[in-house]
């Protein structure tokens, strides 16, 4: 949060000078440059950050963490140096995976749970994982984590009982009839 210079430097002022106009006025006048320097400081920091960064200012933060665009642009590219951030400061921390997975699957909402003995279950409320973000995860994974990974489906997919929106119960005769339930897979990543 940025500071007001102007109201904290006139309040600290010593009370032998609260009566002295011209000092008073010089010292805002000093102060009010200060605080321009500030605000201009925090706004370059700010559009130099990764989250507001464009065209050239993210291939420069693409440099630094070592990822090229190679044609993407400005939003995927954000995406793309956001996960390579997180497998760059990682080193397969539970929070390092959880943050990996809800930006992999642009969901806040995801979750992860830890299972004996070496393992983790990842849980999707927006799909299944693409093939890309599986191998993407594997790289913020300790070797041999058995990885269990459980994705919700669409709504008209989804199973429901009668009366919600999606497919109900199938038959044995006909697997295309009836809702899904989830998607889970079960490997060593």
């Amino acid at each position: 949060m940025p500071v007001d210079h102007v109201t904290r430097g006139l309040s600290t002022l010593p009370s032998q000078f609260f009566d002295s106009p011209i000092l008073r006025e010089v010292l805002q006048i000093f102060l009010e440059e200060v605080q321009e320097l500030e605000d201009c400081t925090q706004d370059i920091l700010e559009q130099q950050s990764l989250d507001n960064a464009v065209g050239v200012q993210l291939d420069r933060l693409g440099e630094h963490l070592g990822k090229k665009r190679e044609g993407l642009n400005d939003t995927e590219y954000r995406k793309i140096l956001k996960i390579q951030k997180i497998l760059n400061a990682g080193e397969g921390q539970f929070s390092t995976v959880l943050n990996l997975w809800r930006t992999l699957l642009g969901s806040n909402t995801a979750t992860m749970e830890e299972e004996f003995p070496a393992g983790v279950a990842l849980f999707s409320d927006v799909g299944a994982p693409t093939l890309a973000m599986l191998n993407t995860l594997t790289q913020a994974l300790p070797i041999t984590v058995t990885a269990s990974i459980t994705a919700t489906f669409s709504e008209e997919d989804a199973f429901v009982f009668e009366g919600g929106v999606g497919a109900g119960f199938g038959t044995t005769g006909d697997v295309s009839i009836g809702g899904e339930l989830i998607s889970r897979y079960t490997s060593i990543i």
